[in-house]
């Protein structure tokens, strides 16, 4: 399913409709969703009241929408930005192959696990934030940008060392 109709059917129905009679001020903050069969066309969206400083997570599935309970956010020195839907226009199937693109030429022999992306505004404006978790336990981080589909951040991480420790 497209972000957009995504967002459109949320924003329709009663669940969404409920909660943003009592949080007019609240808007859209990121959208999550998780590659995995396990996952599969369950959508997360959150939403950002900044009166309560909470946020809360729509579930959007095919055939359902659920409400969680607000939660806090972590705090941190960028702030929860608002989300503009119209600068979504490359859809996740694009985004998503120009990570895999950028992931093959560099770590070709590393296979991936778990895969996942969140649209979110960073220090690089509006972005699909994609992390991958690999067999070798990197993760690895590509943000395109959710208006031209660019690649405007890459980075590795070793989730865990395994060289023995030296104090010993």
């Amino acid at each position: 399913m497209e972000v957009h109709a995504v967002l459109d059917r949320l924003q329709a129905s009663k669940e969404f409709l409920g909660w943003h009679k009592t949080h007019p001020e609240g808007f859209l903050a990121h959208v999550f969703v998780m590659l995995d069969e396990a996952n599969k066309d369950a959508w997360q969206i959150g939403f950002f009241s900044p009166l309560t400083e909470k946020i809360t997570t729509f579930l959007v599935g095919k055939t359902s929408i659920d409400v969680s309970l607000d939660a806090e956010i972590m705090k941190s020195d960028f702030g929860v930005q608002r989300l503009s839907p119209e600068e979504i226009c490359v859809e996740p199937s694009v985004a998503l192959n120009t990570a895999n693109q950028a992931r093959l030429a560099k770590y070709k022999a590393d296979s991936s696990l778990k895969l996942f992306y969140v649209i979110q505004q960073t220090g690089h404006g509006q972005v699909y934030n994609i992390t991958y978790f690999t067999q070798t336990f990197k993760t690895l981080n590509y943000k395109i940008s959710t208006k031209t589909g660019d690649l405007v951040s890459e980075s590795a991480q070793q989730l865990v060392a395994f060289a023995p420790d030296a104090k010993k």
